[in-house]
Order: structure tokens, then sequence, then C-alpha cells
């Protein structure tokens, strides 16, 4: 959790795909019917940009959604302490 928190993860992944696109604009990668292989009917590809506003309400949506799993669990674990625990009689 404090990897995606942090936009740890997010960076990565922005600095791998941003070197993988440099590689391909470069010639260094062959994306057959992208960068090379093309044919006269072939329409551009399009790329998915994703806004900042989108990461940062994933972000918010993965904190919240963790929040509430780690409560769950907590109370399930709870049940099962008192389940387990000896009985007086």
């Amino acid at each position: 959790m404090k990897g995606i928190e942090t936009g740890w993860f997010q960076r990565q992944i922005a600095r791998s795909a941003e070197e993988f696109q440099r590689d391909v604009e470069a010639g260094g990668r062959i994306l057959v019917g992208v960068n090379d292989y093309l044919s006269a009917d072939d329409h551009p590809v399009e790329i998915l940009k994703v806004s900042g506003d989108t990461e940062e309400g994933q972000r918010r949506g993965l904190a919240v959604s963790g929040r509430a799993r780690q409560r769950r669990a907590a109370e399930r674990l709870e049940e099962l302490r008192r389940a387990a625990a000896p009985t007086r009689t």
C-alpha cells in the first residue's frame, strides 16, 4: 500500500513507458504496423493519455478500499478470537 500511496509504482510504470516510447520512436524497437511494415490503409494508433486527476482519483479510491479491507479483516479476526475463546460455564 505504501508504494501505491507514495506513487512509486506509478512513477516506475511512467518511466518504463517513456523509455519504451523513446526506443520505438528512435527505431530501436520495431512494432509491426506502428513504426514499421506499414501498409497504405493503416490508421494512426491513438495513444492513451491518463490525466493527473485520474491518477489522483485512483489513488484515493485505493486508499479508501484499503482502509475498508483492513477494517473488515480486523472485524473478522475479532469474531474468530471470540469464537475460539474458551467458554466459561
